[in-house]
Parts: C-alpha cells; sequence; structure tokens
C-alpha cells in the first residue's frame, strides 16, 4: 500500500505479535512482517479500523433494577445503580440477561428517561431503569405481543403447580421428563406462556412469553403466576383431568358402573370421564378439600 504498512502474517508468538500490533493501531509504529520471508499482504483502511476497534476500552452502562427484579441479583448489587461494562455493538436484551435476569420478566424499559425496546443498541454513559410487571400498571410501550390467556408449558419440577393450574381448568402442559428445547420450542410454536425457576431456559431467544417462579410453595405459586398472567374468563375448576390435561367430559351411571366398587356405587351418582386417560372421576371428600383451595385462590387480592 502506498503507505508502507503491512498486515501482520501468521504469528509464532502471539505475546510479540499483540505489543507489535498494539504500538501500530496507536502510530507509534508501522504495521511489518514479523519475519522477512513470511508473506505480507497489505493493510486495508477495514482491516485497520477493525484492529483499533479490538484495543478500544471498553464502554460503560449504569443499570438500575426495581422492585422483585433484584431478586434476581447478587444481594451486593440490588437496589443501586451499578456500572456495567460492554463491548459495542450490544443490544439492551443482551446486556439485561448478562446481568442474570431473564428477558421474559422485564416489562419496562428505560433509558436515560426515555422508553425502548429489546432491540435498542446500548450507548456508553447510558442510564438504564429496568421494571418488572407488578411495578407498573400501565405500559404504553410493551415489549411484547399480549400474552396468551389460560395457556401454559410448566418445566418438569414444577409439577405440583401444573397440577393446580388444571384444577382451575387452565390449559397446562407438563410432563415428567421435559427438555428445556423443547419446552422453548413449545412455548414459541403453542403460543403458551412458560413458567420455570431456570433462568436461563427463560432466556431462550425463541421464548416471547414466560416467568420466573419465585416462591418454592406450589399453594402459593399459584397466585403469584395468576397475579400476572391471570385469565378469569378461562377459569373453569375441575373441568380439565389433573393428570392429562384433556377436558371431562360427564358420563351416566351406566357407562361406568362396572368400573366402580360396590360403595362407591352407592354413595355417588355423577361421574366424569376422561377421553384420554380413561379415568373415571366423581366428587369425593378429595373434591371438597380442593374446592377449598379454589376459593381462597379465586379470593386472594393477586389473583386477577
Amino acid at each position: 500500500a502506498g503507505s508502507g504498512k503491512q498486515c501482520l502474517p501468521g504469528a509464532q508468538s502471539s505475546g510479540l505479535r499483540d505489543i507489535r500490533l498494539f504500538l501500530a493501531v496507536s502510530g507509534a509504529l508501522p504495521i511489518v512482517p514479523l519475519w522477512p520471508s513470511a508473506p505480507s499482504v497489505p493493510c486495508s483502511p477495514g482491516a485497520l479500523s477493525a484492529a483499533r476497534a479490538i484495543m478500544q476500552t471498553p464502554s460503560k452502562a449504569w443499570f438500575r433494577f426495581y422492585a422483585e427484579l433484584n431478586e434476581l441479583l447478587p444481594r451486593r448489587l440490588r437496589q443501586r445503580d451499578r456500572p456495567h461494562e460492554f463491548t459495542p455493538p450490544a443490544t439492551i436484551k443482551d446486556r439485561i440477561e448478562a446481568q442474570g435476569v431473564p428477558h421474559t420478566d422485564v416489562e419496562r424499559i428505560q433509558v436515560n428517561g426515555e422508553a425502548v425496546d429489546f432491540g435498542y443498541r446500548l450507548q456508553d454513559q447510558d442510564r438504564v431503569s429496568v421494571y418488572p410487571f407488578m411495578a407498573i400498571l400501565e405500559n404504553p410501550h410493551p415489549l411484547r405481543p399480549l400474552y396468551p390467556r389460560g395457556r401454559f408449558v410448566v418445566d418438569q419440577h414444577l409439577s405440583k403447580l401444573a397440577v393446580y393450574l388444571r384444577l382451575m381448568g387452565l390449559d397446562t402442559l407438563h410432563r415428567a421428563v421435559f427438555p428445556d428445547p423443547e419446552l422453548a420450542r413449545i412455548s414459541a410454536e403453542e403460543s403458551r406462556v412458560l413458567l420455570t425457576r431456570d433462568k436461563g431456559l427463560l432466556m431462550r431467544k425463541e421464548v416471547v412469553h414466560g416467568a420466573f417462579v419465585r416462591s418454592t410453595d406450589p399453594m402459593t405459586q399459584l397466585p403469584e403466576v395468576l397475579h400476572r398472567f391471570g385469565a378469569r374468563e378461562c377459569y373453569a375448576p375441575f373441568s380439565r383431568c389433573l393428570v392429562c390435561n384433556e377436558l371431562l367430559q360427564r358420563a351416566t351411571e351406566a357407562d361406568v358402573t362396572d368400573r366402580l366398587l360396590p360403595t362407591t356405587r352407592n354413595l355417588y351418582h355423577e361421574y366424569w370421564l376422561c377421553p384420554r386417560c380413561d379415568r373415571v372421576l366423581w366428587r369425593g371428600p378429595h373434591v371438597q378439600r380442593m374446592q377449598g383451595w379454589v376459593e381462597a385462590w379465586l379470593g386472594h387480592p393477586d389473583v386477577k
């Protein structure tokens, strides 16, 4: 090239190569071959710019996470403005998740006081405020479409929560073995809210709607989920099979009498049948207990 600067050939010593490259990029030394016998290639302006970009100091932005999003952060970083270094270009979604907060749990983002979406490219010295769903009443700048009402997919570790959602009549997929890639795929393809206590699962790019379930008690997990993803028009307690999620069908005594014990036939006269797993159900004492749970959930101030 006219400048006489040459790009480095494949170096045998990475330390010496890095020193000479830094000096060349800073202008203190022309880029020349380290070994005269090695072939050299003229250095284009684009290659030189790329080298300078590699050596540049990382940019810094300031993040503040609000309300229950702090529960997803290390204790020493909660409830405070925190610096975060990054190398441009970087989307704000990636930088939020790099700090341990899944994008599914974020409802609103402001940069320097202005609302932005997940695709915003972070700039040096930006000041970022990140809010969860419960911290705001109305979001004029939604980050995603409206959530699918009454439709869930639940990971394998939340089996009781899945049963309780079905008890409320909500369409809930759950299996004893449910690999993460399949959970994420079903959530996206079937438009279902993904529920899990695995933050990494929620960070998969195909997941649109989901939540990190904070409570470890299944009885309180359900109000927590229905506070954000409530759908009262979908509540239909005791309408689904708690084992397989299928809608139950009424059955006559004649349909099921040969499958019942004599005591059951004498005490109960209303029956339901699951068309998928072929179970026969009736309103025994256990149903009265579960009816109490349902009434408590429906009366809970957080359940929408």
